[in-house]
C-alpha cells in the first residue's frame, strides 16, 4: 500500500466489503463477506468509489489474479448465456507517447474453462464473445475512474518506468487506452481443450 502511494500514479486500490447475513450452507444460515466494490485512495484522501460492476476491470489487468470468472449474455445477435473462468492471467502494458501524448496499449493472455454452455456456438464464437465482453469491462473500469479523476490501473507508473522523462505526457482522456488484445490461448470444455494457434 505504502509503495502505491508514493510511486506514480500515487493512487492505490482498495476493496471494500459488504456483509450477507442469510448465506445458506450445509449447515444453515451463516454471515459471510462479499466484494461490493474498490475505493481508490491517495495518501491523503479518497478519491472515488467503484461499485462492484464498475470494478470488473480491474481483474484483467492484474498478474496477481490467480482466478477470475466472466459471464457472457450474448454472442453475435442472440441471447445465449455462458460462464467462463480465467487462470494464471499475464498482463502486458505498453506505453507509447504520440504527439506529446501518452497513450497505452493493453495485452491481456489468459486460458479459460467453460462453466456453463451455449449450444450450438462455435470455438470462434466463443472467443469473440468473451474478447468483446473483457475489452467492455476494462474500458468500463477505466472510464468509470476517469470521472474522478482516478488512474485506476496505474498507467503513469507504466509510462514512468519506460519513459521516466516523459511523465509530463500523462493525462487522462478517451485516448489513452488507445487499444486492447485479449489473447485467449486454450479454451477447455468438458474434458476436451481446444487451443487455437496466436499470431
Amino acid at each position: 500500500l505504502m509503495i502505491d502511494l508514493t510511486e506514480p500514479s500515487y493512487v492505490s486500490n482498495i476493496p471494500y466489503v459488504t456483509l450477507i447475513e442469510d448465506w445458506t450452507t450445509k449447515d444453515g444460515a451463516e454471515p459471510v463477506t462479499q466484494i461490493a466494490g474498490i475505493s481508490v485512495i491517495t495518501s491523503t484522501q479518497l478519491k472515488g468509489l467503484l461499485e462492484q460492476d464498475e470494478a470488473r476491470g480491474l481483474q484483467w489487468l492484474s498478474d496477481e489474479t490467480k482466478q477470475s470468472g466472466i459471464t457472457i449474455n450474448e454472442v453475435g445477435d442472440e441471447k445465449k448465456a455462458m460462464s467462463f473462468v480465467f487462470e494464471h492471467l499475464r498482463v502486458e502494458v505498453k506505453p507509447v507517447v504520440e504527439q506529446e501524448q501518452a497513450v497505452f496499449d493493453i495485452v491481456v493472455h489468459g486460458n479459460a474453462t467453460m462453466r456453463s454452455f451455449a449450444e450450438n456456438i462455435s470455438l470462434g464464437e466463443m472467443r469473440e464473445a468473451i474478447e468483446k465482453q473483457m475489452i467492455k469491462e476494462i474500458r468500463a473500469t477505466f472510464e468509470a475512474a476517469r470521472a474522478f479523476d482516478a488512474d485506476v490501473y496505474r498507467l503513469e507508473e507504466y509510462l514512468y518506468r519506460k519513459h521516466p522523462k516523459r511523465l509530463s505526457t500523462f493525462s487522462l482522456s478517451e485516448q489513452t487506452l488507445r487499444a486492447i488484445h485479449i489473447h485467449i490461448e486454450k479454451i477447455t470444455i468438458d474434458r476436451k481443450t481446444y487451443k487455437e494457434a496466436i499470431p
